[in-house]
């Protein structure tokens, strides 16, 4: 079973990528090809399970563009007659509501895909990645290691702070939101100097494979201020620790290490970098 679960898998991921990763038609059909079959399986429940373990979560996420030449993406509308099969769908299999859920935006009615199946199925969504530095200096900067209970890419470095923007929330409430969860940090009181140093489009997989990275990453960069340390916690055991490196042993933990570094971290460091050569 789980080996028919990954060829299915590696179905939908081809077709949506065939349609620049992006909910149309033509991919919304395969979903709904492929996920009708399952429901009600008992037994292909519990292999999807331990194939995407966060089918159990409830967090649905806005369908982006690829970056414009401006460094944008857009949210992306599904037509009326998805809506409408959508809602048809609903009704007969309420199961499809743990797939898709309606978002309203100021052009109307889109569907959000839930986290699990955006990275089953490697639909586009937005990101934010945020770089910490220490009051005073360019040279050194923070750097999370990951929980070791992650999905993907557990005990690994990464950006300070990084998460993924819900629904059609804006990119800076996501920042505050996850300095919040990831650190128990309050953006106005222990965070100066924020500013926005680059985004560009991802595309990987992590956990053999199985877990799809499909991302419009936004990379930022902030100052803590004095005392700020004190208050991190990590409540939602998201991060294991904070580690302050110098910008030369990062250098060349990108260099010498790279397999104990994630995505995030190894990817965006160049937005900081060139931002942090600037100042």
């Amino acid at each position: 079973m789980s080996q028919s679960l990954l060829d299915r898998q590696q179905e939908l991921v081809e077709c949506v990528g065939a349609n620049d990763f992006v909910l149309n038609e033509a991919s919304y059909r395969a979903v709904c090809e492929v996920l009708q079959v399952w429901a009600g399986q008992r037994e292909v429940r519990d292999a999807l399970l331990r194939l995407a373990p966060e089918f159990t979560r409830t967090e649905f996420f806005a369908n982006v563009t690829p970056l414009s030449a401006g460094g944008d993406c857009t949210v992306v509308m599904v037509s009326d007659a998805v809506l409408s099969d959508f809602a048809r769908l609903r009704t007969a299999l309420p199961g499809a509501a743990h797939w898709f859920q309606p978002l309203e935006c100021g052009e109307g009615v889109t569907l959000g895909v839930n986290r699990w199946l955006a990275h089953f199925a490697g639909f586009r969504h937005r990101v934010v990645h945020l770089f910490l530095d220490p009051p005073t200096g360019n040279e050194y900067t923070y750097v999370q290691l990951r929980s070791f209970d992650k999905i993907n890419a557990p005990g690994c470095f990464d950006v300070a702070v990084g998460g993924h923007v819900k629904g059609l929330d804006s990119l800076d409430d996501t920042v505050r939101n996850e300095l919040a969860e990831e650190l128990h940090l309050d953006r106005k009181q222990w965070v100066a100097s924020l500013e926005r140093t680059g985004c560009y489009d991802f595309e990987g997989h992590d956990t053999d494979g199985e877990f799809v990275n499909v991302e419009s990453r936004s990379v930022y960069r902030a100052r803590l201020v004095a005392g700020a340390l004190d208050q991190v916690r990590f409540e939602d055991g998201e991060a294991a620790a904070l580690c302050l490196f110098s910008r030369a042993e990062l250098n060349s933990l990108m260099r010498d290490y790279p397999e104990r570094l994630a995505s995030g971290l190894r990817e965006s460091y160049r937005c900081y970098v060139r931002q942090t050569d600037a100042v």
